[in-house]
């Protein structure tokens, strides 16, 4: 059997295991069995392999965990919340904090603030991750929708913090940011601490979000995408073994996989931003939605084509 027979078995095997023994929870086994009954030819097989050995899947139990890691890791090292929310030393941790069903004046200390705009759908990420966040735990009282003006003007207002699943370019962040700042939301800052967190985040958009806020939002985020997550692009970083068992670069690999790749989308009439948004070649996907970074293929059903993810 050759390497590229042994790895598209293996990759096939490994993701059905990890589907089955509920790592991977929330993935409809038989809608993922028939997307990947999608790729017929020897070229499509591999770049099938190679895409589900790449995937990141988050599924609900594992976000769980990432909220509570991104409030008591992250947030918790972004604020002094010990001197500025708890005098009365009450809490071991910020999330404890945050889950307390009676938080006494609190929430008028600290809120947090999905990041949404007025007339964004309910289904956009930031809503989303609201109810989740609630569903852990986070008692209610702490969350603040951007256009509550007298919450945000609170004089005992200490910390905002903006939360989202990921932050990508960081155009969308810094759309929303100044939309509310003309609003005056978000004017008090010198007595305001603003925070953006997420589960993961690329380093280009989280620089990009600090220079357009004149460094008045600091970003945190779980988990650092690397340019090298790029699924072609940072391909040679990530399978530089490869050589060893193939009769071309790295290099030359990478770019045959793309030609694949591009020639299926197009055939499945997938033809808008098909590297994702601003070509970030993500293959990350959240149990609840599938940030547009991540290639299409993963979750751009139409007529003809049903993926396995949706937006």
């Amino acid at each position: 059997m050759s390497f590229e027979q042994s790895f598209y078995s293996k990759s096939r095997t490994k993701t059905h295991k990890l589907i089955q023994a509920g790592f991977w929870g929330g993935i409809n086994q038989s809608r993922f069995n028939k997307w990947c009954d999608e790729f017929r030819t020897r070229e499509e097989e591999i770049l099938l392999a190679f895409l589900l050995d790449s995937l990141v899947y988050r599924s609900n139990g594992q976000i769980s965990g990432l909220i509570q890691q991104m409030i008591d890791v992250n947030l918790s090292s972004a604020i002094e919340w010990k001197n500025s929310l708890d005098d009365g030393n009450r809490y071991e941790t910020l999330f404890d904090l945050l889950s307390d069903k009676y938080p006494r004046n609190l929430h008028q200390m600290i809120s947090l603030v999905p990041v949404i705009k007025i007339n964004d759908p309910p289904t956009k990420s930031g809503p989303l991750l609201a109810r989740i966040i609630s569903k852990h735990k986070v008692n209610t009282k702490f969350m603040c929708w951007p256009w509550d003006l007298q919450r945000l003007h609170n004089p005992d207002l200490k910390i905002v913090v903006f939360f989202d699943d990921f932050v990508g370019t960081g155009d969308q962040f810094v759309e929303f940011f100044t939309y509310f700042n003309s609003m005056k939301s978000f004017e008090n800052v010198n007595q305001v601490q603003y925070i953006y967190i997420a589960f993961s985040g690329t380093q280009e958009g989280i620089s990009l979000i600090e220079e357009k806020t004149n460094n008045q939002v600091k970003v945190y985020v779980t988990e650092l995408i690397k340019e090298s997550s790029k699924f072609f692009s940072g391909f040679p970083i990530r399978y530089k073994k490869l050589e060893k068992l193939i009769d071309i670069s790295v290099e030359e690999y990478a770019a045959n996989l793309q030609h694949t790749y591009i020639d299926f989308v197009q055939r499945k009439g997938i033809r808008n931003e098909i590297l994702g948004y601003s070509d970030l070649e993500l293959t990350h996907i959240f149990a609840h939605g599938t940030p547009n970074g991540t290639l299409p293929i993963f979750w751009c059903t139409n007529q003809s084509y049903t993926a396995p993810f949706t937006r």
